[in-house]
């Protein structure tokens, strides 16, 4: 448990559920189809499972070995089998970076686009609009620096960009954007 009261702690499990509500499971499979990355019906790693792995999975342990990653897939499915190396393959291919770039722009439109109450709080009261923004770069492995060009200097030559703001008081989103430059 947090000692500050205001720090909020989210298990990963929280997040799973979370993110099965806003990005269910058939819809998960038909866009893993629509961007490439499933391409047969006998394929025995599933797009959500995948989309799940590498987006909530890692949180706990975010420098696990693609064994690592095997077994956590195993743990949630005994019927899916993948070695490190077919996973890995999978990871790099160019199916999985379409796939989850949509599927993050499909995740943060649901979330940002659900109705929401407008927050009442007195501390915002003199206030006609509160901006909230965020910015986060995520490396990626530099195999992708074609698609996904990184910052130069000692960064990774690979990374994606996503910037987002929201309007705190009615809770719309501003802007949301993924920079993903091509060399």
């Amino acid at each position: 448990m947090s000692s500050n009261p205001r720090c909020i702690e989210v298990n990963q499990e929280q997040i799973s559920q979370e993110l099965d509500m806003w990005f269910k499971k058939e819809e998960c499979e038909a866009l893993a189809r629509q961007t490439g990355f499933i391409q047969r019906s006998s394929s025995k790693l599933t797009g959500s499972s995948f989309f799940n792995l590498l987006t909530v999975g890692t949180l706990s342990e975010p420098t696990i070995s693609y064994e690592g990653l095997c077994d956590q897939l195993e743990e949630a499915d005994p019927a899916m089998t993948i070695t490190p190396q077919g996973l890995c393959h999978r990871i790099n291919s160019n199916g999985s970076v379409e796939f989850l770039k949509a599927g993050l722009e499909r995740t943060l439109t649901e979330i940002t686009s659900q109705p929401k109450s407008v927050i009442h709080s007195d501390w915002l009261a003199s206030f006609q609009r509160v901006l909230l923004q965020d910015s986060t770069q995520i490396q990626v492995h530099e195999k992708l620096a074609s698609q996904f060009r990184g910052s130069g200097g000692n960064a990774s030559a690979a990374s994606v960009k996503i910037d987002w703001q929201m309007h705190l008081i009615l809770h719309i989103l501003g802007r949301y954007f993924c920079i993903c430059c091509p060399s």
